[in-house]
């Protein structure tokens, strides 16, 4: 952000003034593992900044949990619903950091097959490290699921730490209001159901 007018007193309207970053999304990639290493690297990069000299929001999770209920296409609601429960538990306090809360193949630019970066940062807060690689898991089911337990295993080596299922589940119920629309299963709900199957497991 270089300037802002938010009365329009200056700019006759509304208005922010941002620098430029170069590049575009990439939604579907040939260069599967080459991709998911350098955006784990940029996740890495933005872990390690120290913010703690910077007023920023507290991590919360997104979901209301009075209008939840399983969705339409699973036949296991009782997965699910064991998944709410352990959901609602409290925000773990290991591992937390910086965190961007919306990496998703959307809000990564690139450039000539290079990552030039992050976009979308009115997420950004304080929080579990473990819920950036989550959320790109979540969209990787939708667009090339065979990454999202490759973004995984290169995450947990590169950053010497253990990935907490509990942001899968984070992620997951989070997005309830569109994954549950669909009336029955597919590709992409089996593997949202197979990561909400082993984070209970782990987690119970």
């Amino acid at each position: 952000l270089l300037g802002a007018d938010g009365d329009g007193g200056r700019a006759e309207v509304p208005a922010s003034g941002m620098s430029l970053l170069p590049g575009r999304p990439v939604w579907e990639t040939r260069r599967g593992r080459d991709w998911v290493s350098q955006v784990v690297d940029a996740m890495l990069a933005l872990h390690d900044i120290d913010a703690s000299g910077v007023e920023l929001a507290p991590f919360e999770r997104y979901v209301q949990t009075r209008w939840w209920k399983p969705p339409r296409w699973t036949d296991r609601p009782e997965l699910w619903e064991r998944a709410m429960e352990l959901f609602e538990g409290p925000v773990p306090t290991s591992m937390t950091g910086f965190i961007h809360r919306d990496v998703n193949p959307g809000n990564v630019l690139w450039v000539r097959d290079r990552l030039s970066g992050l976009v979308d940062w009115q997420t950004a807060c304080v929080g579990p490290r473990s819920i950036d690689p989550a959320h790109c898991r979540l969209n990787l089911f939708q667009y090339q699921p065979q990454l999202a337990d490759e973004l995984l295993k290169v995450w947990e080596e590169r950053s010497g730490l253990t990935f907490d299922r509990w942001a899968d589940l984070v992620s997951i119920l989070g997005e309830l209001d569109q994954i549950g629309r669909r009336r029955t299963p597919n590709e992409t709900t089996f593997w949202i159901e197979r990561a909400i199957e082993q984070a209970v497991a782990e987690l119970s």
